[in-house]
């Protein structure tokens, strides 16, 4: 949700009106946006206008301060007149000139602004009779704030002492196109091994008659050859798919990620074996083991690859003409998504993860910059590589400039590079230098900027590797990739995978009803620090609504350790962490848990969507599912007409004492702009007398959300009425009022 800040909108106006916004309010709005400073200033009346609309127009402003302006009796009057309306706490009007009739404007609005509590009269000139009684009536306002504010619930705050807790996420690209597979694996409708049988018993090269030339690609100019006969060699046609070399990017569409993708896997000895299932080049037959939702399938294809101007078309291996791996596998890609045409802008995440079976994560260098030094940068790499982990970088230049330069010094723009090793150094220099290498299946023109004469020159293997500081590694490549989990990894027959369906109804959580959404107990029940995966996934009959996003969030679990109890008083201002929202129906998030540490995850959706969490650990952990309690909600309007206010009656009909309650208040914004919301609590006989005040009143926050924890002690058959209450009334704003209960109440109106 984009929602417009105070300094945005006075930008707007200021824009709107045909005047320059004045540098120093800017600067004052951007650090505190609900004071307006202009002690000081020269201002025009049209500046004057500008402020008056933006008072009016947001109702988080709580401090003027005009201290030294000159303004006319008019101007005055009008401020004051319009400030009646607003929710002004702080006003200082130290040394401007205020005469009579000012004057009883302002001591107008002192009496008519029950939130107007300090007040600045310092060498104004006002009539000490007049200032007498303005002083004495903010003197009964801040009496009777003080009071309220001692009885005041105050809603859910930040309950993290670190804003940022450490995590990794699914890897994500802007540009990438969504793929959706339409083919389904080959092996479901007959053997692989018949079918194979059958091929070599008729003697014939096998022909992929649900894969022909004119279904994978509609282009006349494209000409088709069997690899079969551009290999004379009987040795040299066994080794035609092997992979190894440099891939060149299609000139068919853009599968720079797929070949990036196709880059990685041929550099690791596991990943390349388990990708090729079958291969026998005699007979052009040929079969893949994919990837679909962490399903392994099988794909058969022939040996016909697409040609042009005599070269290969696709992705193919451009330091060896007799190998024929990268064109074969990315015919086998383009197979199960119904032609090539459709696998054109493929992300390098989904790619990676279909010729895998792992998830992508990214590792984001400009984050982790803010929260950690190089060194600490350096032992997280090393870690990953000692944990023979895959991890990978691209560089995708932002403009011509930078992929020139990058090619300049033989970085090779959009290829995938493989992180192999990172050494620490000490050269003539005090402190330690770090480097970093990387390997790529072609020799490069990259001259190191650091002295690695230091380093075990028995690391230089084949595929070409080489050193780069790393600083400047994390310079040109901002982005590294986490492969977990791919099909093949020695740790793979370790892991402790569990499984649960999770239908999300409950909305966003800038909705009252966020808290319905399925909720689970995620802890560490023993003694080390724990890396859990956890991978959310769209339903097939869902993935076809990409407007529909999902997301995860991490709250404190309940302090009751002995039972499973969900919270409902959770919120994104609590919250210690979520992810972005996924468009593409999966996201992931790598999350580290504390010994005996135990969080609360919710998952959500923009509209109702039906999805599967999954946790997968190396170590023992715990995710369990929390019982779901009773929950009422009222949507309604504030009309700035409107004489009836709307409420909730809820009355207790279990036979238990009711004692908590947690009341989520929520809000639309109107053109992006919020209104300070809060509540009201009545008990219901108590409403009906005169002489009675409300049982609880609530503090008013400028959020999206407030929730409130609400201690009561309702017996069975007690009433009780919410009002949903909004601090000012400007135009219609939709609310949505949510209240959850361990315990079964009626609702007794709307």
């Amino acid at each position: 949700m984009i929602l417009a800040t105070v300094l945005d909108d006075y930008r707007k106006i200021c824009r709107d009106m045909g005047i320059t916004p004045l540098k120093e309010l800017e600067k004052s709005l951007a650090i505190s946006p609900d004071q307006i400073d202009l002690s000081s200033s020269l201002i025009s009346s049209s500046h004057f206008e500008a402020i008056l609309r933006l008072i009016q127009e947001r109702s988080e402003i709580d401090k003027l301060d005009f201290s030294g302006i000159h303004l006319s009796t008019s101007q005055l009057i009008r401020l004051f007149s319009l400030l009646e309306e607003c929710c002004i706490r702080k006003l200082v009007l130290r040394n401007m000139e205020l005469d009579v009739k000012s004057g009883e404007a302002l001591k107008k609005l002192s009496m008519e602004c029950k939130d107007l509590i300090e007040i600045d009269l310092t060498n104004t000139i006002l009539p000490e009779f007049i200032e007498y009684i303005i002083m004495e009536r903010i003197k009964l306002n801040k009496i009777e704030y003080e009071k309220n504010i001692q009885c005041e619930q105050k809603a859910v705050g930040p309950e993290a002492s670190n804003l940022w807790r450490w995590r990794l996420e699914s890897w994500s690209e802007e540009n990438s196109t969504k793929m959706t597979p339409t083919s389904k694996s080959l092996q479901d409708s007959y053997s692989l091994r018949n079918l194979l049988r059958k091929v070599i018993e008729q003697q014939t090269l096998f022909s992929d008659n649900e894969f022909p030339p004119e279904l994978a690609i509609k282009d006349s100019n494209i000409s088709w050859i069997r690899v079969n006969t551009l290999i004379q060699d009987k040795k040299k046609l066994d080794n035609c798919c092997v992979g190894g070399s440099p891939l060149s990017s299609s000139v068919i569409n853009d599968t720079r990620n797929l070949s990036a993708a196709l880059n990685i896997v041929q550099q690791i000895p596991y990943l390349r074996k388990y990708i090729s299932l079958r291969q026998v080049p005699d007979v052009g037959f040929f079969a893949f083991r994919f990837f679909i939702n962490d399903s392994p399938i099988t794909v058969i294809i022939d040996d016909m690859i697409p040609f042009k101007n005599g070269t290969p078309a696709g992705i193919h291996h451009i330091e060896d003409n007799v190998d024929y791996w990268g064109s074969l596998v990315e015919k086998a890609f383009a197979k199960i998504h119904g032609g090539y045409d459709n696998i054109a802008g493929v992300g390098f995440d989904y790619a990676l993860s279909v010729l895998t079976g792992g998830v992508c994560f990214e590792v984001d260098w400009n984050i982790l910059k803010q929260h950690f030094n190089e060194s600490e940068m350096f032992r997280f790499i090393r870690h990953l590589i000692n944990a023979k982990k895959v991890i990978s970088t691209l560089c995708i230049p932002r403009n011509e400039m930078v992929k020139n330069s990058l090619m300049e010094i033989g970085i090779c723009p959009n290829m995938s590079y493989l992180v192999t090793a990172v050494e620490a150094i000490r050269d003539e220099n005090p402190y330690l230098s770090y480097a970093v290498q990387l390997s790529y299946p072609s020799k490069t023109k990259y001259k190191d900027a650091i002295c690695i004469s230091q380093l075990n020159n028995d690391n230089f293997l084949v595929p070409p590797r080489f050193w780069m500081g790393l600083e400047y590694c994390l310079t040109y490549f901002e982005r590294f990739c986490l492969l977990l989990w791919p099909y093949g990894d020695p740790l793979n027959n370790h892991k402790i995978v569990m499984e649960y369906s999770c239908d999300c109804y409950g909305g966003s959580d800038y909705t009252s009803t966020f808290a319905k959404n399925p909720s689970f107990l995620l802890s560490n029940p023993g003694s080390s620090r724990l890396e859990i995966m956890l991978v959310l996934r769209k339903k097939d009959e869902d993935k076809k609504n990409s407007e529909n996003w999902i997301q995860m969030h991490i709250h404190k679990a309940s302090d009751s350790e002995n039972e499973l109890v969900r919270r409902y008083d959770v919120c994104a201002r609590n919250e210690l962490l979520s992810t972005r929202k996924g468009y593409k129906g999966e996201i992931a998030l790598v999350i580290r848990l504390r010994e005996n540490e135990r969080v609360q995850l919710t998952t959500s959706a923009f509209s109702k969507c039906n999805c599967v969490l999954r946790a997968t650990c190396v170590e023992k952990f715990q995710l369990q599912p929390l019982p779901s309690h009773y929950a009422y909600t009222l949507k309604g309007k504030w009309s700035k007409d409107s004489v009836v206010k709307p409420s909730l009656s809820l009355t207790n009909n279990s036979k238990e004492k009711v004692k908590k309650l947690v009341v989520v208040l929520s809000q639309e914004p109107v053109n992006q702009r919020l209104v300070s919301i809060g509540i009201q609590v009545w008990l219901k006989n108590d409403l009906e007398l005169e002489d009675k005040e409300p049982f609880l009143v609530t503090e008013f926050r400028t959020d999206v959300v407030v929730v409130f924890r609400i201690e009561i002690e309702m017996k069975p058959d007690d009433s009780i009425v919410i009002f949903p209450l909004r601090k000012r009334k400007v135009g219609d704003v939709n609310f949505s009022l949510s209240v959850y209960s361990r315990f079964s109440l009626d609702v007794n109106n709307g």
